[in-house]
């Protein structure tokens, strides 16, 4: 452990604390998620729809690629859809209808060439509630370096030294050590730090 606080403290200090994610070639960010607690009503396309999408910024055409991909419950799942971004500077993301019905899955992006910054990533699950009328509950994620850095650091799929975690509060206790660390060097706020534990807390990370 005191090795995982070491990089986590070095990894903190090369990156501004509270920047958006800057993705270079070879970069992964992942993101879990365990609820979509906004809700938002509109009239238009009436379909049950569910997915995600996400802005990016200083995508250069022609140059820059990546790849997204949209899973049910953690990455360690098979894809459920995949998206390549090489002629536009933003994604416009992928659905797969009757995901994430429980409001809770995950992503993983890839830079495979050039750079581009993350801005913003949403999830959601419509659903239609008239012939031209829709609910959708959504989650906004603005990707900043504390949060990204614990969920690399400490993957709900495994210690990042390899293996299974033991059980739920394994995943927990390292991702509170980890948090710790970001504190006591002010490369995360007490606010973020509570958010991150919390949603670690209530995550499916090291259940059977």
């Amino acid at each position: 452990m005191k090795r995982l606080a070491l990089m986590a403290m070095l990894w903190a200090a090369s990156l501004p604390a509270y920047s958006q994610i800057v993705l270079n070639a070879g970069d992964v960010w992942t993101y879990q998620f365990t609820s979509l607690p906004q809700v938002v009503t509109g009239s238009g396309q009436a379909d049950l729809l569910s997915g995600f999408y996400f802005d990016v910024s200083s995508y250069e055409v022609g140059t820059d690629l990546l790849v997204a991909e949209l899973f049910e419950n953690s990455v360690a799942d098979p894809a459920l859809c995949v998206v390549v971004a090489n002629t536009v500077p933003w994604i416009d993301g992928c659905t797969e209808v009757g995901a994430i019905a429980d409001f809770q899955g995950a992503v993983r992006v890839t830079m495979l060439s050039g750079s581009a910054t993350l801005e913003a990533v949403t999830f959601y699950y419509q659903q239609p509630t008239g012939i031209d009328t829709w609910t959708r509950n959504e989650l906004t994620v603005v990707p900043r370096g504390g949060a990204t850095l614990v969920d690399q650091l400490v993957p709900c799929g495994g210690p990042a030294s390899g293996g299974k975690w033991k059980n739920h509060g394994a995943y927990v206790s390292a991702v509170v050590d980890v948090v710790t660390d970001f504190l006591s060097e002010d490369a995360i706020t007490e606010q973020e730090a509570e958010g991150i534990v919390e949603a670690a807390a209530k995550s499916n990370c090291g259940k059977k």
